[in-house]
């Protein structure tokens, strides 16, 4: 078969039956998390309507309940709405993930080939269908993001990644990268920043017309930030440098994960100013960079905060092949962070420790990279 029949035709198609078959077979899975906030929200939506919104009900943002709404009108089963709503965003994820490496790799098939993995990734496998978590909102809309900053369409990037911070909080780890690219590009330094206001305004007021309040809604956006800033407890269930201090109160780690996090992005964003014009390789490797080691370095993260950035290590390798085993110690990280916190054993910090060490050799590899990036945004030294 020749290659270029391959990569259009039998690869999409294999990745797309493999895609729907994961989804079939794990539609009717239901974990905890389903049965004590999603099952209930979703009721309170078809009872009262998205007006409910207002009441405070439910402890995810506007857009989301907006559209959990929106899925149930579609269906009885409120599971199923679930994982609809889901599925919806990671094909949108997919097709800004075509768009990227048609992009980077122009004049071929191969970005068929690629929006077709993205679907079957074990990062969108286990978080979507089988987990029954809806993080492919806001990962696609930040995907879609991406693809503009490689356009250099950065106003149009900013509104997008404003509405993926409207819809989960942990979307502003895009917001160090962002302002580096900006004054990097030498635009959208001052204005980008109302842009990004502006798309979380898009998706967060409709509420307003439902008799919902602003102060509401602000606390709404905001309210993942006590998580982030670990206050109930040092380190969830994730690869995180924080599992090696697990339990207790441990204030003096936390002050300390979020002045490391300060340090990383006014570094990144220093990075971005003093070097020449990025090419789409370094654009890449510091937009992974930047969405792995702020929620390495944070308090209280959650494993799904990585799905963003195990996206982005993914559209690197078609750029940079040799990013490829970068790509497949964060997916094992993913399977095998998401296995053990599902199992449901009472302490296992030490697995947790020890697959840690699989993100510090993701992060060194990067930084590595970057830094053999001379001022040109071409590797000097082939790594």
């Amino acid at each position: 078969m020749e290659q270029s029949k391959l990569t259009k035709y039998f690869l999409p198609a294999a990745f797309l039956a493999v895609g729907a078959a994961c989804r079939i077979a794990l539609y009717h899975v239901a974990f905890p998390d389903y049965e004590q906030f999603f099952y209930p929200w979703i009721e309170t939506l078809r009872a009262y309507g998205p007006t409910a919104i207002s009441s405070g009900f439910a402890a995810y943002n506007t857009p989301i309940l907006l559209l959990l709404w929106l899925f149930s009108l579609f269906t009885p089963y409120n599971l199923l709405a679930l994982k609809l709503l889901a599925f919806v965003f990671e094909v949108i994820m997919a097709l800004g993930a075509m768009k990227v490496v048609g992009h980077l790799r122009p004049g071929g098939y191969l970005k068929y080939t690629a929006g077709a993995l993205t679907l079957i990734l074990p990062t969108v496998v286990m978080i979507g269908p089988a987990w029954g978590q809806v993080d492919a909102i806001h990962g696609a809309i930040l995907v879609w993001a991406l693809y503009f900053c490689l356009k250099d369409r950065l106003h149009t990037a900013w509104f997008f990644a404003g509405m993926a911070i409207a819809v989960k909080l942990p979307a502003a780890f895009f917001f160090p990268f962002l302002l580096a690219l900006s004054f990097n590009r030498k635009k959208a330094r001052l204005t980008g920043p109302a842009f990004m206001a502006g798309g979380i305004a898009l998706l967060s007021c409709p509420t307003l017309f439902m008799g919902d309040s602003f102060s509401r809604i602000v606390s709404g956006i905001v309210s993942g930030s006590g998580n982030m800033l670990g206050i109930e407890n040092i380190a969830w269930w994730a690869s995180t440098l924080w599992q090696w201090f697990p339990g207790g109160d441990y204030a003096a780690e936390r002050v300390a994960g979020v002045v490391l996090a300060a340090i990383f992005a006014f570094g990144i964003i220093l990075y971005g100013i003093r070097s020449e014009r990025f090419g789409d390789e370094k654009l890449l490797l510091l937009a992974a960079f930047c969405l792995l080691v702020l929620p390495f370095v944070l308090p209280q993260m959650h494993n799904r905060y990585y799905y963003i950035g195990e996206i982005c290590v993914y559209l690197l390798a078609f750029a940079k092949p040799r990013a490829a085993y970068c790509v497949f110690v964060t997916q094992a990280l993913t399977v095998s962070t998401i296995w053990v916190a599902l199992a449901g054993a009472p302490s296992l910090h030490w697995s947790f420790r020890l697959i840690s060490l699989g993100m510090v050799f993701v992060l060194a590899m990067l930084g590595r990279w970057l830094a053999l990036h001379d001022k040109n945004g071409h590797v000097t030294i082939d790594p």
